[in-house]
């Protein structure tokens, strides 16, 4: 069974119960705007200025819906007819959402059509040229549009007091999607891949428990590690299993050379979110401590705080010292990671919250690598499932 503790998270920053509800039951009920760190306006107003006109990078706005980040790159890659190495942008939206965001290619081969919209999922326009890619991080954060519904309806006085909550800072946990969502595999085989542990990498991707419908596939796997029998029964099967079945019947053993089926993108989305599960473990027992502790630094109202990296030689204190041996973790499967850091809070923007009958809407901004789900998490104290 799936719980919290597979996001590394353990404790909730605000004590009164929660009002549940459910988020994303219909398509438009998760909306994502990317903010534009050049212009400082959401990306899907953007205008295409007429001094943008040259660079080695073509930019434009890619809008979806219900579209994962590896199907998004797949698209632009095909249209463009440029390696995926050559793609970039500012962060990876959720994929259950509807999502407006830049991107960029590195010199196009072909340049559709402005507009194009490859299925009803998926538009790319305001094409332009860039002297910068749009790189990860590189936004001036996002708006969200959220609607809760089946939720129990809060008094004014109890929506007062999560406003202040909000305002004094909200714990900035990396949300449930980093992992992996409903499966959540990332931070398991980021940690495969640093320790060069190819069959698990396998296992894992195929086999680790879900709770969403393929579920039963994963068992399928798990019971018979036949890749045949998998990619024969495994109805409307993901683009990425898929192609790693056909690796492993074609290849009969599993090497080194079946990490060159992920995306290199994803190869780093895999081994960040490993130090991302070690960085809620370490928020969950962080935040009710007053005192700056060695490898943090207090800047204006926050604390940034230092991340497991390849320059670490000890745990920097002890609750790093808790997390390292909570993980048996060695200073050897960190040779790989570069130094990082990330606030302690996080502080919304422009909140606002609307009570209907049926329905709760909330609309506010987060800087660049904060999560929704985050302060949703605090104020629903929902099951996982109803995240998603």
């Amino acid at each position: 069974m799936i719980d919290e503790s597979d996001y590394g998270l353990s404790n909730y920053q605000w004590q009164k119960n929660g009002i549940g509800g459910q988020i994303k039951t219909k398509s438009n009920d998760f909306l994502v705007d990317e903010i534009d760190a050049t212009s400082g306006i959401p990306v899907s107003s953007f205008e295409v200025s007429s001094s943008e006109e040259n660079g080695l990078f073509l930019t434009g706005v890619a809008w979806k819906k219900g579209i994962d980040h590896v199907k998004l790159v797949n698209y632009i890659s095909k249209l463009f007819r440029v390696d995926e190495k050559d793609i970039s942008t500012a962060g990876i939206k959720d994929s259950n959402a509807e999502t407006y965001q830049l991107f960029s290619v590195f010199q196009p081969q072909q340049i559709p059509s402005d507009p194009i919209q490859p299925t009803s999922h998926i538009e790319f326009s305001k094409f332009h040229y860039r002297r910068e890619k749009v790189y990860p991080g590189n936004s001036a954060g996002n708006n969200f549009e959220i609607i809760i519904r089946n939720y129990a309806k809060p008094s004014n006085d109890y929506m007062n007091e999560f406003q202040k909550i909000v305002e004094a800072g909200i714990v900035n946990y990396y949300g449930y999607q980093r992992f992996g969502g409903t499966r959540p595999i990332s931070a398991k085989i980021g940690r495969y891949i640093l320790n060069n542990d190819y069959e698990n990498i396998v296992n894992a991707f195929l086999g680790y428990k879900s709770i969403s419908s393929d579920e039963i596939y994963r068992k399928m796997w798990r019971d018979t590690r036949d890749p045949e029998l998998l990619l024969k029964e495994w109805y409307n099967i993901p683009l990425l299993e898929k192609l790693l079945l056909k690796y492993l019947i074609k290849q009969k053993t599993i090497n080194k050379s079946v990490i060159q089926i992920f995306p290199i993108f994803l190869q780093n989305i895999f081994k960040s979110a490993f130090i991302s599960f070690l960085t809620n473990q370490y928020l969950s027992q962080r935040y009710q401590l007053d005192q700056l502790l060695a490898g943090e630094r207090e800047i204006e109202n926050n604390i940034e705080i230092a991340l497991p990296s390849n320059k670490w030689i000890k745990p920097l204190n002890h609750i790093w010292k808790d997390v390292f041996e909570i993980n048996s973790l060695k200073f050897h499967e960190l040779k790989a990671i570069r130094h990082t850091s990330r606030f302690l809070w996080v502080y919304p923007m422009f909140w606002n919250h609307i009570i209907n009958d049926d329905t709760m809407q909330l609309n506010f901004r987060l800087p660049p690598g904060s999560y929704a789900t985050t302060i949703l998490r605090e104020l629903m104290k929902s099951p996982i499932i109803n995240y998603f």
